[in-house]
């Protein structure tokens, strides 16, 4: 980025103009070059962001897609509750209707189309080329109660269904949360070896330095100064390796963070202690075990309500109606004149019960029934594996907390060991009393340790949180734990 603002500055102020009249061209290019560096450089600045791990955390659970996608599942399930909830209350319909029509009854039976409306009435003489008001109100009421348990098996299951999406909801957030502290402690440690690889560098460069000027003084061979630089060659090697893993880690947060275009500048003391909670004890049920329960839960109940399926249909049904008509009939007098049929004034009602059982849908209710106890079977492996998966990621993860805080408190030990070598061997080296490989080998096998130290330690913080991902404890990844 400094480079494209050094090189759009320099096109813009590179050729002087000498002549006073052409001063304004000069002005005109000097601003329109202020103008790109602003544009290029104001995005580049407005993208990088502080976070400290628990901010990063709540930053990716808030705007992850994978977060807002489970919220988005829950709220369905929890709507697909309301939609199974109304299936439990009866059905009440309410009709109104108004026409003009011709009445001519046809005896004999037709069956029922779509295209053909129903008549009532005797037959009458036949009559097209005028037609009679005809006007109708009514509502029904019906319940089926055969279907109730199987509607409220139904509903059961929306419940468990609903409660399964939230845990997967939880656990999404739980993962999102464990995701991006091994990617904040990756970039952590990145930083920490490149600088670590850094001091190497100076130390390297120091040393050709010094060999310089020894032989120069004609007190060390020509060829300790050319095996110095060659140390140096390689730490800077290794630096740029270094600087290119911290980009890659850099880049990998981002990502996680639900934004790949932020650039995070990380805290680095994370790395600072060693005494990280193991927070082994669970926080109730861990959320993914939640949700393979509820889903169990959910085929269980599924599977009763294809059993109750198999009751008939009992359904009772009440309608009260009233109609109206301009034909002319002796069981009703009207005064209206033209206008008769406008009004409903004839009424009705009826209470009953129908039973009804499609024979040939027995073949398609075992199918279903049989679907619904492989989703039982499957629902139950599923969570028997989730179970042993989050057992033995605890197992993991406790083993590897244990092996890393050993190591790492060997490797600072070993860091503090080859620092006096090295101070020694340097020292040495000056007073001509060892070799310039012994200088070398001290140097390497202190950026080694420093390394060894830094990975070690971030081994630390990834087997904690891990650990605590077992555990489902989320707040392990909004504060630093404490023992």
């Amino acid at each position: 980025m400094s480079f494209l603002i050094v090189a759009v500055i320099r096109r813009g102020v590179g050729t002087p103009v000498d002549r006073v009249g052409d001063r304004p061209i000069y002005v005109a290019r000097w601003g329109l070059a202020i103008t790109i560096v602003l544009a290029v450089a104001a995005p580049a600045a407005a993208q990088r962001r502080t976070l400290s791990l628990p901010e990063a955390v709540e930053l990716a659970i808030t705007a992850h897609p994978a977060a807002r996608r489970a919220v988005a599942s829950e709220r369905a399930a929890r709507a697909g509750v309301r939609i199974a909830e109304s299936a439990l209350w009866p059905r009440i319909d309410v009709s109104l209707a108004l026409q003009r029509a011709t009445g001519n009854v046809v005896p004999g039976t037709v069956l029922a189309l779509p295209s053909i409306p129903g008549l009532s009435g005797p037959p009458q003489e036949v009559q097209f080329d005028e037609g009679v008001w005809g006007s109708g109100i009514g509502g029904a009421a019906s319940f089926d109660v055969g279907a109730f348990p199987r509607r409220e098996g139904e509903r059961d299951a929306a419940l468990a269904d609903l409660d399964a999406r939230a845990s997967d909801a939880d656990a999404t957030r739980l993962e999102i949360a464990a995701r991006v502290a091994r990617a904040y402690v990756d970039v952590v440690a990145a930083q920490a070896q490149r600088l670590a690889v850094a001091a190497w560098l100076e130390r390297a460069a120091t040393l050709v330095r010094v060999t310089d000027a020894l032989v120069e003084q004609e007190l060390r061979p020509g060829a300790d100064a050319a095996r110095a630089r060659a140390e140096q060659a390689a730490a800077s090697a290794l630096e740029a390796r270094a600087a290119q893993a911290e980009l890659v880690a850099r880049a990998a947060l981002s990502a996680e963070l639900g934004d790949p275009g932020l650039d995070v500048e990380v805290d680095a003391s994370v790395l600072d202690d060693l005494v990280v909670s193991r927070r082994t004890a669970q926080h109730g049920m861990h959320a993914l075990e939640r949700a393979r329960r509820s889903e169990l839960e959910a085929a269980r109940l599924v599977r009763r309500s294809q059993v109750l399926a198999y009751v008939p249909r009992i359904e009772l049904v009440a309608a009260l109606w009233a109609r109206g008509s301009g034909i002319d009939a002796p069981s009703r007098a009207s005064d209206l004149g033209d206008a008769a049929g406008l009004l409903p004034n004839v009424p009705n009602w009826a209470v009953g019960f129908v039973l009804s059982y499609s024979l040939l849908d027995l073949p398609l209710l075992d199918a279903r029934l049989e679907q619904a106890d492989a989703r039982v079977e499957e629902a139950d492996a599923a969570l028997e594996a989730q179970v042993l998966e989050l057992r033995a990621l605890s197992a993991q993860a406790d083993a590897r907390l244990e092996g890393a805080r050993g190591i790492a408190t060997a490797a600072r030990a070993v860091v503090a060991s080859y620092e006096v070598a090295l101070t020694q061997a340097v020292a040495r080296f000056e007073a001509g009393l060892t070799t310039m490989l012994d200088v070398v080998d001290a140097q390497r096998a202190l950026a080694e340790a420093q390394l060894e130290e830094v990975t070690a330690r971030a081994e630390v913080l990834r087997a904690s949180y891990d650990l605590a991902f077992a555990a489902g404890d989320l707040d392990a990844f909004r504060a630093r734990g404490e023992d």
